[in-house]
């Protein structure tokens, strides 16, 4: 079984699973970018590997992308997403040399009405061609139904082998941590300004990341040395980064998904995070391994102190939550095995 995958940028998550994926069956990544704003990871360098650098070279990437699919000779092809360049191109040429074409996909970016509706006519018509969809977790699968009625719940995955048991809580010293990009929807700044309306000394606030807000941040926590700024961490340290704090704080106001919450499950975290964040409606029952929060600074300033008042339930939580995602779908190598058993139903 040949597997080629077409997306947008290649990440370190999504190398770890298409190796697991060729001890299964035969693979193949095609990107349009080697790098991309936001996404600064190192190429995966693999023969299996092609980026298009479609910026620069957009004829040369539609021809290129064709060579691949044509050499290549997929059985099904998995494209990342229906409004990337390239994309209909991709399903087209797919179809041409007989190839079964799914699409993997987050749930959506909520919108004004108008563009919901030419959105969902646009996707209608593209999955008419489609011979089934990849959800990315419950709410994407919840999104999607309604536009394919082959649709399979396949989240993004960790290699959870790299992410070592938690430590103890220290109790004279409660490590909260942020982990992702410094923007609006990411809710850092109500994250920030809720940290500060409480004023316990026992408490840490690490933020690593880079963006938009990184300045305004700098500036607002200029006076309060228990909060920290880092920039971009390098990808196989986050594990250990992780492994030092005891709980995520992610007040998205919207993620699809959200590996972030996913790997620092893993790392033994507990987890304040909204109901905007698809992973953390998969996975979080509040009060238990995560709680439930609002992007706003009341809201998380009252959920900190709860997570102060209850060091137990953050512990056990914790605790809980790496045994959860090591044995879920989220780990690697069962993700692996999910795919291969979904398309093998299509042979």
């Amino acid at each position: 079984m040949n597997v080629l995958y077409f997306g947008s940028v290649e990440a370190p998550y999504q190398n770890s699973f298409w190796k697991e994926c060729s001890n299964l069956f035969e693979t193949r990544s095609v990107y349009l970018f080697s790098q991309q704003t936001g996404h600064l990871w190192s190429s995966y360098n693999s023969r299996n590997t092609l980026y298009l650098e479609y910026n620069n070279k957009r004829i040369s990437s539609l021809i290129n992308l064709f060579r691949q699919i044509a050499s290549f000779k997929p059985d099904f092809v998995i494209i990342g997403g229906y409004k990337m360049p390239l994309s209909f191109s991709c399903l087209v040429i797919a179809r041409f040399f007989g190839a079964r074409v799914f699409l993997w996909m987050e749930r959506p970016l909520p919108t004004n009405p108008f563009y919901a509706f030419l959105k969902g006519v646009y996707l209608k018509s593209y999955c008419f061609l489609l011979h089934g969809i990849l959800a990315i977790g419950n709410d994407g699968l919840l999104a999607y139904k309604k536009f394919h009625k082959q649709i399979h719940n396949l989240p993004y995955s960790i290699d959870t082998s790299k992410f070592s048991e938690k430590k103890k809580i220290n109790n004279k010293k409660i490590k909260f941590i942020y982990l992702g990009q410094l923007i609006e929807r990411k809710g850092i700044i109500e994250a920030v300004n809720g940290f500060m309306l409480n004023k316990s000394q026992n408490i840490e606030f690490t933020i690593v990341g880079g963006g938009v807000l990184e300045g305004r941040l700098k500036e607002l926590i200029k006076n309060d040395n228990r909060i920290k700024l880092l920039p971009y961490a390098d990808y196989n340290s986050i594990p250990n980064i992780l492994s030092n704090h005891d709980i995520l704080i992610f007040p998205s106001k919207h993620d699809g998904w959200a590996l972030t919450l996913v790997e620092s499950m893993c790392a033994g975290l507990f987890i304040m995070g909204t109901s905007d964040t698809s992973s953390f409606n998969e996975y979080i029952i509040d009060k238990e391994n995560g709680i439930k929060i609002a992007a706003n600074i009341d809201n998380i300033n009252q959920k900190i102190q709860w997570c102060i008042d209850h060091i137990d339930i953050v512990s056990a939580g914790g605790n809980r939550n790496q045994s959860l995602i090591k044995n879920s779908i989220s780990n690697v190598s069962f993700s692996a095995q999910e795919l291969s058993r979904v398309l093998s139903l299509y042979k």
